[in-house]
């Protein structure tokens, strides 16, 4: 009977400690969460300015550039179709209105400027009545052909083109050293530019110049009609001897 009541004594003493553990871990809990969202608090009344903004500017940023991107697609397709609409123009015959719709999609400065821009050169040219030539279109030539914010490839095109046009009316030594700039290695348009300094060499009276660079076209087995010509104006040309 002892026995049984010390054991029921122990009994109790360790329920009366475990119910104080629990409670002082319920306790404790308790601290440790509202020190937690004291700090968060804390925390979020310092930097929680900063952290709306960062995530605003995240979205900004991100809407900014699918708009961005959204609005560059809008307008290359509008572009477009502007140039396809000024090619349709002049295919019917209605020059002046491509000219001017041509001019309209060159002064948006955007990625069909420079195509337009020659474009409306050679509309121009082919417009032009008179023995002289399109002095609008040599403008728009010498534009492109300075242009640094085109591909130099398609200065050295707009080059080509302004001599062409300008052939019969320019000095020939002015002509030359304009088309020296372009007869580079690296330039597709080299042979052309070649060519056409033969072409200036023969209209000045200058034939071994003339020969000679055709036959260098020759022997550099030159591709196309340019090979070709080449052939056929250095076995052509009368001889100085």
């Amino acid at each position: 009977m002892v026995i049984y009541r010390r054991l029921s004594r122990y009994s109790v003493a360790y329920s009366l400690v475990d119910m104080l553990k629990k409670s002082m871990n319920d306790f404790f809990e308790e601290v440790q969460k509202d020190i937690r969202q004291e700090q968060i608090m804390k925390f979020w009344k310092g930097y929680g300015n900063y952290i709306i903004a960062g995530v605003l500017s995240i979205i900004l940023v991100s809407s900014g550039i699918v708009y961005w991107r959204h609005y560059q697609y809008e307008r290359h397709a509008e572009e477009s179709q502007s140039y396809s609409n000024a090619l349709l123009l002049a295919q019917q015959g209605k020059l002046d209105r491509a000219i001017k719709k041509l001019g309209s999609l060159s002064a948006e400065k955007g990625s069909y400027a420079a195509l337009a821009d020659f474009q409306r050169a050679a509309l121009l040219s082919k417009q032009h009545k008179g023995d002289t030539p399109s002095q609008e279109a040599i403008a728009i030539y010498e534009q492109l052909s300075t242009n640094r914010s085109i591909d130099v490839k398609l200065r050295h095109l707009a080059t080509l083109y302004l001599v062409l046009l300008q052939i019969d009316s320019a000095d020939s030594q002015q002509l030359l050293e304009k088309l020296r700039s372009a007869r580079v290695g690296s330039n597709p348009w080299e042979p052309l530019a070649a060519e056409l300094m033969a072409l200036i060499a023969y209209k000045s009276g200058d034939f071994e110049q003339a020969r000679a660079i055709y036959k260098d076209l020759d022997n550099n087995k030159v591709s196309g009609n340019i090979a070709f010509r080449a052939k056929i104006m250095a076995s052509r040309l009368p001889s100085t001897k």
